[in-house]
């Protein structure tokens, strides 16, 4: 446990002591404090305070309380989809499976963003970034959270529709892998191991697909302090810290590892790794 004081996460809170938040990540940052750091990387508070423009569907300003306006609004079509997803998000996790409430919670989140943001709309992937955020926050700050986190290196253009910019993230990590990782390189071409395969659901679930919640939770405070392409430089920090055991597996057994990471990952040396 991080011997950080409530004074410690006081400061994160009101955005102070970037190399404290650092440090934090570092040794460690105790469950109690993790929203507060987040929604401070995450310039949260700036989110709630922000003039928005209008999205197109609504014809007049929207008021200040902009979340409470937009679960005011239907969308069907688009509920119907959400609502699917949600059965499928987390479905070992025993908070999403045993209460109603926080799957209420993620459907009024996910519902809100697709209205805020109609030209992406609601994307698979969403639920999950949604989930994580609203097991150490609530609801509308997790919405805003999440908006942040969308807008952070611009990672909404990447549920734009036709995954254009996925297969430019795809390509963009092959080409690391190569340059980085050359003997994986050639070890995942031997065994016909393609980028896409695990790369996407990475990108799309900020890793919270193919790691448990709590697992993921260090990743994120990677993810909200690094500033350019956090998604990438994590992705390359955990292939090279798994290249070992990587190299000794056939085709079937890599992607089970790619896919089940949580066995086989220290997130604190991964933050070591990455930010020290």
């Amino acid at each position: 446990m991080s011997g950080f004081s409530q004074n410690s996460i006081n400061d994160a809170k009101r955005g102070h002591k970037t190399g404290l938040i650092k440090k934090m990540i570092l040794d460690g940052i105790p469950e109690y404090g993790r929203a507060e750091v987040w929604k401070s990387l995450a310039k949260t508070r700036a989110y709630r305070g922000k003039h928005f423009v209008n999205p197109p569907n609504f014809a007049e300003n929207l008021p200040k309380e902009i979340y409470r306006h937009l679960l005011s609004f239907g969308n069907p079509e688009t509920d119907k989809e959400i609502l699917k997803d949600i059965e499928r998000t987390f479905p070992n996790c025993q908070v999403f499976k045993k209460s109603q409430h926080v799957r209420k919670s993620l459907f009024n989140i996910l519902h809100a963003y697709s209205l805020f943001n109609p030209d992406i709309g609601y994307c698979q992937g969403m639920s999950f970034i949604a989930g994580i955020l609203l097991l150490y926050m609530n609801e509308e700050d997790a919405f805003f959270t999440m908006i942040s986190i969308l807008e952070k290196n611009n990672l909404k253009k990447f549920f734009s529709p036709g995954m254009e910019m996925v297969d430019r993230f795809c390509y963009r990590l092959e080409k690391l892998i190569k340059i980085k990782l050359p003997r994986l390189y050639k070890h995942f071409k031997l065994n016909n191991i393609t980028v896409d395969l695990f790369g996407v659901r990475w990108l799309l679930t900020i890793f919270s697909y193919d790691l448990t919640p709590e697992a993921v939770a260090p990743i994120w405070d990677i993810f909200l302090l690094l500033d350019k392409n956090p998604v990438l430089s994590i992705a390359i920090g955990i292939l090279e810290m798994i290249e070992t055991h990587l190299l000794s597996l056939n085709q079937d057994k890599i992607l089970i590892t790619l896919q089940n990471l949580t066995p086989h990952l220290n997130t604190q040396n991964l933050a070591k790794m990455l930010i020290e």
